[in-house]
């Protein structure tokens, strides 16, 4: 009897370990989940790509506004004036 007491208090310890083993792992995957998930985090990295290309743009239109004004870029006649 005594034997078969601490069978299954053995068997009671493990499955506890087991079940906060799996607890432990569910946890773990709904935090990294939620975290590639979020949407707020790819928004951010998003804006952040498109004000460098907002960026790298500008400064090339800023170049070449100033290669034309300073007579190293020449555009032909049939170019849009707004564009520098």
């Amino acid at each position: 009897m005594l034997l078969l007491l601490l069978l299954l208090l053995f068997m009671e310890v493990m499955m506890t370990m087991v079940m906060v083993g799996v607890v432990a792992v569910v946890l773990v995957l709904v935090m990294v989940m939620m975290i590639m998930g979020n949407p707020g985090i790819a928004n951010g990295h998003m804006h952040q790509k498109a004000d460098g290309t907002n960026n790298l743009q500008d400064g090339l239109l800023e170049v070449a506004q100033w290669m034309v004004a300073s007579r190293r870029l020449r555009l032909p006649e049939a170019w849009p004036d707004p564009f520098i």
